[in-house]
């Protein structure tokens, strides 16, 4: 551009100065619309569009998945977890046309480098894992099939990100050991590329899985067909199709050498994206990202229907200006291009501005929708401005070609000699239409958070059976063979003494299990029972514990007596739906369980408690058993802990009975089950918190709209209320005339917003807890929310036609 023409192109955009508010609106509309695209974006690119970093060639790569039976209730189910056996026989298989590799997901486990300490996202892998996935070192060396012996120097690689939290120079880490989970590992390698594993949540060390698999899974896991830790990744070879592929993995699983305890058949196998998010099975967190997308999208949609009513209604006000320009000698090709260039100016600042905000918002979206993602990397990169450019450009044309064209083909002298004329608008059935819009989407989104807000409510009010507040667990963690069960068990025994008697505690238990944390399984007989109940896949559970178990977790005994009188008779405690399975109808007080085989010795049920959640919340309740310590010997390798409701610091309250009640090989970690069951229902909260500032955002850019239409209405017919007025018309239908259509609109936009979430029920319905889509209540909120803001936003145009003035059209002025 050069230096003459600049001046006359800044006098182009006086107009935008000497119209400060229009100005600042338009860009703030579209600022928080694109930063909300822009922001969603950074994220749903993250999550289901960019392979993983520093993977060579990722489309040859993907995630083995199978369809299976379960041999014991012939029911199907979809598996993307695996046994080592099944990994061996799936890579042996695929020899040369696929390679096959295993890890385990990520799990945070507490590190010592130094004098540094915290935790880290630990995850095991094959020997073969960076070879497969193509994985480079950006120092040192990558771990190999040779360190993947359980013999092997037990040795650790860890991503370069977390390299730079323990040093400055992430080199200086090579070589040195750091203690992950009770053990110690010597750092050979970083790796590079930016590569942090597969998974959502970045790896910050992997682990050679054999040796380290001892630790986690048992000596014999390795033998184990029953044991499935594992998630198979596989590499198709040249030419090889991915169908091939899937055929490959098939016949590997159906060579699996069964072991004892198996009780699954494989019937198909798929290569699935390498981006577990997308599916064949989206997770929650990416179907949310969906929602959020539709969302933001939808924002945009209503703040250009918003922003457009605006330059239609500012055209409107300039009409008799930009008709004297006409007179004047200017063509309509320059005034339709000044008036877009006006737009574009207006984008331009709004995607500026937008890209600002969504460099705040997509760190803390981040932090809602993948709290456990690296928080490496920017996120709002030159990707996501592009995209963003390209979006804001579109919406610039969008909005500003049909008032350009319709101010450029005024008629100068209409306008010069009739002033009624250069203020009539028509279009009233597109006006309604484009409200209706506006109305519609605010209403799902509005629906939408009112079921976000119906799900965090009930999971957060949800009865797990048990109280999480102030409960802690103690887990001692060591290596294999350092210390016997026995050994351990006394070792707990001996804590739970010190703990008990500390000050801010309020009780303790020795266990072998904890709610929403771990527990093991068993075979359950049970005499005068319908059926056998022995070798489920999804139970029956057991926890051996000590007498105070009830009261310290604060689970509810519905009837019978306690632990106590379990250990005096040798006795057991059920659940609640263990005792309405096993026995329909019947009391299932003083009848006999036999655990781990028909010849086992009687247990009594001498209790029966409430349901309590094993895992997820969502889960449907588990057949639960508990048996005292004294019947299972060795078991108690837990403590549970009740921390009285005024303790603050609970870790430092144990530091000193911790101290020195374990052998040195032993490191003992607290876990807070308060914190396991808010990390559960974050999904919930985050959506309805997400949900409900888009929301408001929406009925904001929409009421803002309907306000700024029915002012240009109010203004266009000036002359017509008038006219009315004088001939005996009462102000008050006038301006009630505004409010109907304020009314229609929003009845007729929920009407069709509806319509829009019943289209998208089976991706919604998914994300809820206890909350069908079609919530009367939830509805019945939404639109009494939107009727109060369409009421508020016709208030003041109503009220400015109904105070029209008829002798106003005898000066020849307007309203």
């Amino acid at each position: 551009m050069s230096a003459r023409t600049l001046p006359l192109w800044l006098r182009s955009l006086r107009p935008l100065f000497r119209e400060g508010w229009f100005a600042a609106w338009v860009v703030l509309s579209l600022a928080l619309s694109l930063g909300a695209v822009a922001s969603v974006f950074s994220i749903a690119d993250r999550l289901l569009l960019r392979p993983p970093a520093g993977i060579v060639e990722p489309e040859r790569a993907g995630r083995i998945a199978a369809r299976s039976i379960s041999l014991s209730s012939g029911a199907t189910f979809d598996q993307s977890a695996f046994s080592y056996p099944a990994f061996e026989a799936v890579r042996e298989r695929g020899a040369g046309r696929l390679a096959v590799t295993a890890f385990t997901d990520p799990s945070r486990d507490e590190f010592v480098f130094g004098q540094a300490e915290g935790e880290a996202r630990i995850s095991l892998a094959s020997g073969n894992y960076f070879a497969v996935l193509g994985a480079r070192p950006s120092a040192g060396i990558l771990f190999s099939d040779a360190d993947d012996l359980p013999s092997s120097p037990p040795v650790v690689v860890l991503s370069e990100a977390f390299a730079r939290r323990l040093s400055a120079d992430p080199r200086a880490v090579l070589g040195r050991t750091i203690r992950l989970d009770g053990q110690f590992y010597t750092v050979v390698g970083l790796t590079g590329g930016g590569f942090t594993g597969t998974e959502t949540t970045a790896t910050d060390a992997w682990l050679p899985v054999r040796p380290a698999g001892e630790h986690a899974f048992g000596a014999k896991w390795t033998a184990s067909s029953a044991v499935y830790p594992l998630t198979l990744l596989g590499r198709r070879a040249a030419g090889v199709d991915a169908r091939v592929a899937a055929q490959i993995a098939l016949a590997g699983l159906a060579a699996e050498q069964p072991s004892d305890g198996r009780s699954l058949r494989y019937l198909s196998a798929s290569l699935d994206p390498l981006l577990a998010a997308r599916g064949p099975t989206p997770s929650r967190q990416a179907m949310l990202t969906l929602w959020l997308a539709a969302t933001a999208l939808a924002m945009l949609l209503v703040a250009s229907i918003n922003v457009g009513s605006l330059y239609l209604a500012r055209g409107q006000r300039r009409a008799r200006d930009l008709a004297v320009r006409l007179a004047l000698g200017a063509t309509r090709w320059q005034i339709a291009k000044s008036l877009i260039g006006e737009a574009l100016v207006l984008t331009a600042a709004g995607e500026l501005l937008g890209l600002v905000l969504a460099h705040w918002a997509a760190a803390a979206l981040r932090a809602l929708v993948l709290p456990r993602a690296g928080s490496e990397g920017r996120l709002v990169d030159l990707r996501v401005a592009c995209v963003t450019a390209a979006l804001a450009l579109f919406v610039a044309f969008a909005t500003a070609i049909v008032p350009a064209l319709r101010s450029s083909a005024l008629d100068p002298s209409t306008c010069v000699r009739d002033a009624p004329a250069a203020h009539r608008a028509g279009g009233r059935t597109w006006r309604f239409a484009l409200h209706t819009v506006q109305a519609a989407l605010s209403a799902a989104l509005l629906v939408a958070t009112g079921l976000f807000l119906r799900s965090s409510i009930l999971a957060q009010r949800l009865d797990l059976g048990f109280q999480p507040r102030s409960l802690y667990v103690v887990t001692p963690e060591y290596a294999p063979g350092t210390i016997t069960p026995a050994a351990l068990g006394q070792a707990v025994a001996q804590l739970r003494e010190r703990v008990a008697s500390a000050p801010g505690i309020a009780g303790a238990v020795a266990a072998s299990g904890a709610p929403m944390v771990s527990s093991g399984l068993t075979l359950v007989y049970a005499d005068g029972a319908p059926e056998d109940v022995g070798g489920m896949l999804e139970g029956p559970f057991l926890t051996a514990a000590g007498r105070d178990y009830l009261s310290v977790t604060g689970t509810r005994l519905l009837r019978g007596r306690g632990m106590d009188a379990a250990e005096q008779v040798g006795g057991a405690l059920l659940n609640r739906s263990a005792a309405s399975r096993l026995w329909p109808g019947k009391e299932a007080l003083g009848r006999c369980l036999r655990l781990g085989s028909e010849r086992a010795p009687c247990m009594p049920v001498v209790g029966v408690t409430e349901d309590v959640v094993r895992g997820a919340i969502t889960d449907p309740p588990a057949f639960q058993v508990y048996v005292p310590l004294a019947a299972a010997p060795g078991m108690g390798t837990l403590l549970l802990v009740r921390a009285s409701r005024d303790a603050a610091d609970v870790p430092t309250l144990l530091r000193t009975p911790l101290a020195g009640a374990f052998p040195a090989s032993v490191t003992p970690r607290i876990r807070s089950i308060e914190q396991v069951t808010e990390a559960q229902t974050a999904l919930w909260r985050s959506g309805s918190a997400l949900f409900l500032v888009l929301g408001g955002v929406m009925v904001l850019l929409a009421a803002v709209g309907l306000y700024g239409s029915l002012s240009l209405l109010a203004t266009t017919r000036f002359y017509e209320f008038g006219v009315r007025i004088a001939f005996g018309a009462r102000p008050l239908g006038i301006a009630l005339g505004f409010v109907r259509f304020g009314v229609l609109v929003t009845g007729v936009g929920l009407l069709v917003g509806l319509a829009l979430l019943r289209a998208g029920q089976h991706r919604l319905q998914p994300l809820l807890f206890e909350t069908e889509v079609f919530q009367p209540g939830v509805i019945a909120v939404a639109f009494a929310l939107l009727l109060a803001v369409s009421v508020l936003a016709t208030a003041g145009p109503a009220v400015r036609a109904a105070r029209t003035d008829p002798l106003a059209l005898l000066r020849g002025r307007g309203a």
